[in-house]
């Protein structure tokens, strides 16, 4: 059953089996490099997650803040602490939800306004300038409101990747030819590049809302919802309906974003139409919500003047989306955008952290261009024989780590915040 292989060495360990459309090969050998190399950028996928996650908190404590301050007896409002838990909580939770939808786009507009204004300004058009000025100034709205979230989310993530061995130094590192760091345009591209994640995490921050939603549906609480008769006022009939439609729409993307990839002809639908279609959808359903209440914004005699959580929290969605579709139906993105494109900081820590293992693996008297020599048998088992007199005595991957693990790489992950 062997023989197989026109290589004389190899012919006992290849079948010699002839079956069409099957190509016999030997098994490849996975190096300590190899295993280095997928620990570090499977983790930084992982952490990929905690950070939507991170951010999906950060809107949290900012929104659940403004709906304590505006219907707390003890703020502005009349509601009794027993109430925070769960009515009140759920006006954050709705408010995650919508953020998180938009987040990501809030973060392209601004890059690609930025990339035309700084490097492709020539490649746009007349209409482009246009729009790029108009738009300037309507994004200042959400940046304005998405200020103290972003602090916020800075904080934690700091806090978070703080003591993080297995990274570089900072999560901010400039990826192009400049040295140092750069807080503003790597954060504004890890929330970008968190599309996947922070799509899927605000999906369940709006099915949350969605339970809550169910169980506080009654007229002791949403008295101002039904009319004598115990029937929906037209505008919460319309608002619900927005939201049902919405939620079916984000359901749908966030299975297929679970789902894995594809080719984009199939992606396309869901990811061009579907996702931006479910926002504004949610958007509309929140806005239905409360637009009756607007014309007393800021009247001192309602809530002293704190305006209703219904348009604060809509203002963002609003401005992001009608910058983004701009942005897209006249191609400014296409025109106007960057062409260097950088990693989520993780991803790109991760990398950093592999170069540098591989310089020292190197300097220490290691192969990195050999697997034979490097490891008998496979790094998962408890034992093994290294080839390398500088990590002859290490047995595991933690003491491989240990061995090439050097001082300046002990710093914290978000030493630089």
């Amino acid at each position: 059953m062997h023989g197989g292989s026109s290589n004389p060495s190899l012919r006992s360990e290849i079948p010699a089996l002839q079956i069409p459309g099957i190509v016999w090969k030997l098994p490849q050998q996975s190096s300590l490099l190899d295993e280095v190399y997928d620990r570090l950028i499977t983790r930084s996928e992982v952490d990929r997650w905690y950070d939507a996650f991170l951010l999906s908190i950060a809107i949290f404590i900012y929104a659940f803040g403004y709906a304590y301050t505006r219907y707390s007896e003890h703020v502005n409002g009349g509601y009794p602490n027993t109430m925070m838990p769960l009515y009140v909580a759920d006006k954050g939770v709705s408010w995650v939800a919508l953020w998180m939808l938009v987040v990501c786009p809030f973060a392209g507009n601004i890059l690609t306004m930025g990339a035309a204004i700084k490097k492709n300004w020539s490649a746009t058009t007349i209409l482009d300038r246009l729009l790029i000025a108009l738009f300037a100034v309507v994004t200042l709205i959400p940046l304005v409101l998405f200020f103290v979230p972003w602090g916020l989310w800075c904080a934690l993530r700091s806090m978070f990747f703080k003591g993080h061995q297995f990274y570089s130094h900072s999560i901010y590192e400039r990826q192009d030819n400049k040295a140092g760091n750069s807080i503003l345009k790597a954060s504004l591209i890890d929330i970008v590049s968190l599309k996947h994640e922070a799509g899927v995490v605000g999906y369940f921050w709006a099915f949350a809302h969605s339970i809550i939603g169910c169980i506080i549906a009654d007229d002791s609480y949403k008295g101002k919802w039904f009319d004598a008769k115990g029937r929906l006022y037209g505008n919460n009939e319309i608002s619900l309906a927005l939201g049902v439609v919405g939620f079916t729409l984000i359901t749908a993307v966030m299975i297929r974003s679970l789902a894995g990839s594809d080719s984009w002809m199939k992606l396309k639908p869901m990811y061009r139409v579907a996702a931006p279609l479910g926002s504004i959808m949610a958007t509309l359903h929140v806005v239905m919500m409360g637009y009756k209440g607007w014309n007393k914004l800021f009247d001192y005699n309602t809530k002293k003047g704190q305006p209703s959580i219904t348009f604060f929290s809509t203002c963002f969605p609003m401005g992001v989306l009608l910058v983004n579709i701009g942005l897209t139906m006249f191609g400014t993105k296409k025109r106007a955008g960057g062409r260097k494109i950088w990693k989520h900081s993780a991803t790109n820590a991760a990398h950093s952290k592999y170069e540098r293992v591989v310089r020292e693996f190197v300097t220490k008297g290691g192969a990195d261009n050999t697997v034979s020599t490097m490891y008998d048998g496979t790094i998962r088992e408890s034992h093994g024989t290294m080839h390398s007199d500088p990590i002859l005595a290490t047995e595991s991957f933690e003491g491989f780590l240990k061995v090439i693990h050097s001082e300046e790489d002990s710093k914290s992950f978000g030493e630089s915040v």
